[in-house]
């Protein structure tokens, strides 16, 4: 049977959910702003958090397990202060043109300021003071008695940097005068994220990354990139719009064990939204992805499930505990996926792929608490 929920086991398993929150505002009355008894139910549910510093700085008191968020090859073109500093213009990527290029991320459309149509530039993480500046920032905020840091942009591709028009843009590299290439952007991003990890050696790191640029086991930079990190996150889970059934869906499990394989954890972060601001978690998609989770979970990951994770609308499936796990994921009747642990099993169909009924061994308890044998 599937136990539900409450199960206790000593130390950590793969089959039990290590909860984590973005925090932005819809959290504040259950972080900013909340009571005594609400803050022990946080500390008591919530593994981790991704903060947002100098906001959260004086809550670390009482809550010393958050990850400060810190974009890595973010400059805010509403940040002032960049621009003070004697040589700023070293620290930006340029094109051929020398005009300033952005991090295609949250930009306006239609974009109506055309010379600073995106929230972010694009910094050139090869530079020497911009890496010691960064350094120097996450120091200060680390200060603040954060467990570690929750570094956003950590994309090892140049198809995010842009002309602030929604056209990927390729720099100038500042070290050669050439077109930058993807492999020497690889290479500062490892040297970058590697000189991060050594400055702050006692803190957890995580890397927000798009996976599908590549895999720590066939790319070396990538690699290192990963090493340089404690947990590596990945954003919707299975629950990503462009997963489906077949080499693709494969190939998202295959870089999780990749992962695994370099000695750090993963961590499935399900967004609310996708690219068109439509709401892809619902019930059956949030009990969907956890199982997609626990395919992969090998003890030390954590998992972020965006619906019903408030002390007002908790879902208990976030408590699960399947115990150990039995084996690694296989293959079982058809298309669909299997994962054995001591207190139950996990079933996944693939996205996309066709429905199956499938006959199970026994008799066993749904997570909404239902028998069945089919």
């Amino acid at each position: 049977k599937v136990y539900l929920p409450y199960l206790t086991v000593s130390g950590p398993s793969a089959g039990r959910v290590r909860f984590l929150i973005n925090a932005g505002p819809d959290y504040d009355p259950y972080t900013i702003y909340a009571s005594g008894e609400t803050r022990a139910w946080v500390r008591a549910h919530y593994w981790r958090m991704i903060v947002f510093p100098p906001y959260f700085d004086p809550h670390t008191t009482w809550y010393p397990d958050a990850w400060a968020y810190k974009g890595l090859y973010a400059i805010y073109t509403n940040h002032g202060e960049w621009d003070r500093h004697a040589h700023p213009e070293a620290w930006f990527l340029h094109d051929a043109g020398g005009n300033r290029l952005f991090n295609e991320f949250d930009c306006p459309d239609p974009r109506p300021n055309p010379n600073a149509p995106c929230a972010m530039w694009a910094a050139d993480i090869g530079n020497a003071e911009f890496r010691a500046h960064w350094i120097a920032e996450a120091r200060a905020i680390l200060a603040h008695s954060y467990r570690g840091l929750y570094l956003d942009y950590v994309n090892m591709t140049l198809d995010e940097i842009t002309d602030g028009n929604g056209n990927v843009a390729t720099p100038i590299d500042p070290h050669t005068g050439q077109p930058m290439t993807l492999a020497a952007w690889q290479q500062y991003m490892a040297e970058f994220t590697e000189a991060i990890h050594a400055a702050f050696p006692d803190k957890e790191i995580v890397h927000n990354v798009l996976w599908w640029y590549g895999s720590p086991a066939s790319n070396s930079a990538i690699a290192r990139q990963v090493r340089a990190a404690d947990f590596v996150a990945l954003q919707r889970g299975i629950n990503d719009i462009g997963l489906r059934w077949g080499s693709v869906f494969g190939d998202f499990l295959r870089f999780s064990d990749t992962v695994h394989d370099q000695g750090r954890g993963v961590l499935f972060q399900v967004d609310p939204m996708d690219d068109s601001s439509k709401l892809v978690t619902g019930p059956n998609e949030r009990e969907y992805d956890l199982a997609g989770w626990l395919l992969i979970s090998n003890g030390r990951d954590g998992y972020f499930g965006y619906l019903s994770s408030t002390p007002d609308d908790w879902w208990r499936g976030y408590q699960l505990d399947l115990g150990a796990a039995l084996g690694a994921r296989y293959t079982w009747s058809g298309q669909v996926l299997r994962r054995d642990f001591r207190c139950g099993m996990v079933l996944v169909n693939p996205p996309n792929a066709p429905n199956q009924v499938i006959s199970l061994p026994g008799t066993y308890t749904t997570m909404d608490g239902r028998s069945v044998t089919t």
